[in-house]
Formats: structure tokens, C-alpha cells, sequence
């Protein structure tokens, strides 16, 4: 596949929009006075294809860049636009019927038409929900163009606002965000388990601090330039659809002595009381988070990594301490990543420094653990952090308990931790346990118990999913060899394997 072909699959799916939303505006026009129920329910179809559309001629208008590592991705997207081109050819068959309706064909609606309707504005959703992602990546594909999101979704949006950032970056004219100098919040009220606060701006509104400190002297400047180069990549996402919120400032500060930046977030639209995903592991009984709550946790935190990797970046510390849970409309939660201590540029040279934190080291590959960690960083070893979080969510175990008695302000340090009773072994190197030894033992472990118990808890399909998460720099399948890929053949292989595998799963 190419990009001819998908401009062509492109062309062929706007055509049969067009074919249904006629079709419908028809059976709108013949049903006016003989029902109320049926023009509204056409109208939605209508309402729905002109979404569709808009979405469609953005891509349209795309100059897809015709490379070898483009092609998964471009194969992806073709399969996407052939299933929505079936299910709105199907619709407009069914409504292709002529004249105005007879007695008959009004008894007959409610066992055709109202049935078929309904099932196509099911389809479209599950298609967003099962491809909107993968256009993330476009920005990574997409050549120098102009090109018009007036009228398309919020992800079409985000993703030319994603494009026109990195164009910026790579040309160096990227607006920065101001770098506010700082005295520190007196309100600050920390997320427990976190090292974030809740504060106010100066218009009194709620937002989330994230502190990163620079934590090598002689990399300030570069440690200065890539925190603003990710918040400003940061001021292009939509936090709803892509679990990543929206960073408004980054203010640089000196506490003790130590150089600190802070990325200011806007509390998403309608969402409130942020925790960290540790609190409700470690104070929530299992019995009171459903299935199908732990399931939209870990497809949103997989959102998450999935639009870091699309805006070229790795965190480097995924964990229940960096993810965030806010509480939404009829309890709804959605989580979204935070905690940027460690995070750089996929494009960067890697400095491959570690630590000596046991509590971090459960999350991180055994190639990645360590004081002089054995490899470079890659995505994979981010999708692997992903894996033991998600096998954390299905369980609703903790893997890292703390004790913090009377402190309030809650930071997560080893000193106050122990591991979960998961663990035969502690996850601590010692002089007779070098953390080779043991990392390869937890790494064992976290398999064993996706293997052994996950599947009582969440399904065989989720279970494969962390499995596949948790062997990615294994398999050959999810690209083990590929040292040199920019992301694309990854980041494709990633959103087919883990990312549709978790939308299909049904409760």
C-alpha cells in the first residue's frame, strides 16, 4: 500500500458519505407527515456523515510522505476507512427504497430502518474509538501543506496542531512557552503519592503542577530547552481524547538549591478531584472497581502513551505514582499521564543514567534498571512500563505500598515503601542479589502472574494484551530488531496489537 492508495480509499469513502447523507435527506423529505420519529433519527445519520466528511477531506488534503516505514501505518488507515466505506454503503442500500412510504413500509420501520440507523451510529462510534488514535501518528507522516480543521473533530485538531508544533520544532520557530519565574505556591495542595500539587492560577483556577527537577548541572540548558519543546508540544492536545493535559506555562525555580521546572496543566473541562492511580490501588477494594472501569483505565492510560510516542517522546516512568485519575460525570474516571522526570525527546541521544529505586525498577525493563542501565532507552521499553501497569489495573493489586504516617505531603520514596504481597522475593538488589539477577526474577514474575491469574480477573483477550506488552522487546512481531525505526512501524504495530485489542474487548 501506498499513499496514492490511500488517497484513493480516501476519495472512494467521502463519495459513498455523500451517496448516504442524499439518501437520507430523501427519507427525510418523504417521511416528514407521516412520522416524527424517523426524520429525527435520518437526521442524525445526516448530522453524522457531514462530521465524517469533514474529518475525511481533512485527510484528503494530507501529502502523506511515501516512505517503506510509513507502509503499516497507511495499511492501518486503509482498513479503517474500507470498514466505515462497507458500513455506510450498507446503511444507504437499506434506505435506497423510492417513494413516498406506504402503510405497509410505516408498520415495517420498526424492524428495518430504526435498527439499521441505530446500528450505524454504533459502528461510527466504535470506529473512532477503534482508529481515531492511529491519525496521531499522521503528524509524524504528513508534509508541508495547508490545510483547513474548521468544522472537523477535536482529534482532527489536535492532530494538525500536533503537525504545525513539530514543523516548528524542527524549524526552530517554535513559540515557547513562557518561562515564568517563580516564588512558589503557598496553596499548593499535594496529590499524595505523587510528586504533583493542585494549585490556582491567576485567574483562580484549578490547575496541576508537575515539578520536574534538572537533575544533571552540566545538561541545564538542554534540560531547559526540552522541557519547553514538551510543553509546548503539550499545548496542542486535547486532554479528553488523548488522556495528555493541556500545559499552559513552565515556570523554572530554585528550591535548596535545586534547579526545578514546572509545568502548569489546565484541569480538563468537567473533570475534578485528581489522585493518583497508586491511592486508588493502595485504598480501593477490587470488589469496588468493576470490570469495565479497570478496562476504560488502562484503553485511556494506553491512549496516553500512544500521543507521547506520536509527538516523538518517551516518558521513561510510567507508573501508578505518574498517572493521574480524575473523576468525571456519573462517576465516570479518566486518567491521564503526568510525572516528566525523566522523559526526552525519542529523536535525543540517550544519556543512559539509571538509579538505584526498587520501587521504579519493578516498572522498568531489566535492561533499563540499575545505576548503568544495558541499553539505550527505546518506545518498547515505555510499552513495557504500560504492561505492568495494566496487569496492576486487571489484578487491582499493588504492586508498591506505602506507609507515609504523618507525612502529608505524600512523595513516594523507598524509604517508606514495601513491595506488594505479589512478590515472593523483594525487589531490592543486594550484594548476593545484583539487580540483574533480580530484575530478570521480576520481570519472570509479571509474566507469571499475567499468565496465571489475569485471565479470572479481566479475560483471556487482556490478558494477552499485557502479555504482549510485557514481551515486546522479544518479539520479532513487535518489532525486537527494529534499532533504527523513528517510530512509525512501532508506534503502528503498538495501537494493533495493545491499543484495538483492549477497544474490542467486550463486558
Amino acid at each position: 500500500m501506498d499513499a496514492v492508495s490511500f488517497g484513493l480509499a480516501v476519495f472512494t469513502c467521502i463519495g459513498t458519505l455523500n451517496d448516504l447523507m442524499k439518501k437520507a435527506s430523501d427519507k427525510v423529505a418523504a417521511y416528514t407527515n407521516a412520522s416524527k420519529e424517523i426524520p429525527m433519527l435520518l437526521k442524525g445519520v445526516h448530522h453524522q456523515c457531514l462530521k465524517l466528511r469533514k474529518d475525511l477531506e481533512f485527510l484528503q488534503h494530507l501529502k502523506i510522505e511515501d516512505t517503506v516505514d510509513n507502509t503499516e501505518l497507511i495499511e492501518l488507515q486503509e482498513d479503517g476507512l474500507s470498514k466505515l466505506e462497507r458500513n455506510a454503503a450498507k446503511l444507504a442500500r437499506t434506505l435506497a427504497l423510492n417513494g413516498r412510504p406506504s402503510s405497509r413500509e410505516k408498520l415495517t420501520y420498526a424492524f428495518k430502518y430504526k435498527p439499521a440507523v441505530t446500528k450505524f451510529h454504533e459502528e461510527i462510534q466504535q470506529w473512532y474509538a477503534r482508529y481515531s488514535v492511529s491519525f496521531y501518528l499522521l503528524a509524524r507522516v504528513m508534509a508541508v501543506h495547508e490545510y483547513n480543521t474548521v468544522g472537523a473533530s477535536q482529534i482532527m485538531e489536535t492532530v494538525a496542531g500536533l503537525k504545525d508544533a513539530r514543523l516548528r520544532l524542527l524549524s526552530k520557530t517554535m513559540e515557547k512557552p513562557e518561562m515564568l519565574g517563580s516564588n512558589g505556591h503557598e496553596m499548593d495542595i499535594p496529590i499524595r503519592f505523587t510528586t504533583a500539587t493542585v494549585s490556582q492560577n491567576y485567574a483562580a483556577r484549578q490547575i496541576v503542577l508537575d515539578y520536574v527537577p534538572a537533575k544533571f548541572p552540566e545538561y541545564a540548558e538542554n534540560a531547559r530547552r526540552d522541557i519547553q519543546e514538551l510543553a509546548s508540544i503539550l499545548s496542542n492536545f486535547d486532554p479528553l481524547s488523548t488522556g495528555l493535559l493541556t500545559c499552559d506555562h513552565v515556570a523554572e525555580v530554585n528550591v535548596d538549591d535545586c534547579q526545578l521546572f514546572v509545568l502548569s496543566f489546565s484541569f480538563p473541562p468537567g473533570l475534578s478531584q485528581p489522585c493518583a492511580l497508586r491511592e486508588l490501588l493502595q485504598r480501593r477494594p477490587l470488589k469496588a472497581i468493576p470490570i469495565n472501569t479497570r478496562l476504560v483505565l488502562a484503553t485511556s492510560l494506553t491512549t496516553s502513551v500512544i500521543c507521547m510516542h506520536a509527538a516523538s517522546f518517551v516518558h521513561k516512568n510510567i507508573r501508578p505514582e505518574t498517572i493521574l485519575i480524575f473523576d468525571g460525570p456519573e462517576s465516570t474516571k479518566n486518567t491521564f499521564l503526568i510525572g516528566f522526570e525523566f522523559f526526552r525527546s525519542n529523536e535525543n541521544q540517550t544519556q543512559r543514567r539509571g538509579d538505584d529505586s526498587w520501587t521504579m525498577a519493578i516498572y522498568r525493563h531489566p535492561k533499563r534498571q540499575g545505576l548503568h542501565p544495558d541499553s539505550n532507552y527505546r518506545m518498547q521499553h515505555d510499552i513495557y512500563s504500560l504492561g505492568v501497569c495494566l496487569l496492576e489495573i486487571g489484578l487491582w493489586e499493588c504492586f508498591v505500598y506505602y506507609s507515609f504516617e504523618d507525612d502529608d505531603r505524600g512523595l513516594p520514596r523507598d524509604e517508606v515503601a514495601r513491595p506488594g504481597d505479589v512478590f515472593n522475593v523483594h525487589p531490592r538488589s543486594t550484594p548476593e542479589r545484583p539487580h540483574e539477577l533480580h530484575a530478570r526474577e521480576t520481570k519472570l514474575r509479571l509474566e507469571n502472574l499475567a499468565r496465571d491469574r489475569l485471565p479470572a480477573y479481566m479475560g483471556k483477550k487482556y490478558t494477552n494484551v499485557v502479555l504482549a506488552c510485557l514481551t515486546c522487546l522479544e518479539d520479532p512481531q513487535f518489532g525486537r530488531d527494529l534499532d533504527n525505526d523513528n517510530g512509525l512501524i512501532i508506534g503502528t504495530r503498538f495501537i494493533k496489537m495493545v491499543y484495538q485489542e483492549l477497544q474490542s474487548i467486550s463486558v
